[in-house]
């Protein structure tokens, strides 16, 4: 993935998903580190390949436009 989002162009058409749908895979239950890998081990190691530019893209700005909601105009 790294060697795709380095292209900002390519970057502007990559967002980022997880699953740890599982109970097992949260620290409460005694599992695997779940949503804060993201944030501890992997945001890191994704800034490191292809800067903070390409990762806030990835990780904020491409989320909030794919997100974004604009109520039906006329009703």
């Amino acid at each position: 993935m790294a060697e795709v989002t380095s292209d900002r162009a390519a970057a502007r058409r990559v967002v980022l998903g997880g699953d740890v749908a599982r109970r097992h895979r949260y620290v409460a239950y005694g599992g695997m580190p779940g949503l804060a890998y993201l944030g501890e081990r992997f945001v890191p190691r994704l800034r490191a390949a292809i800067g903070d530019d390409i990762v806030d893209l990835v990780l904020r700005a491409n989320p909030a436009r794919v997100l974004q909601w604009d109520p039906p105009q006329g009703r």
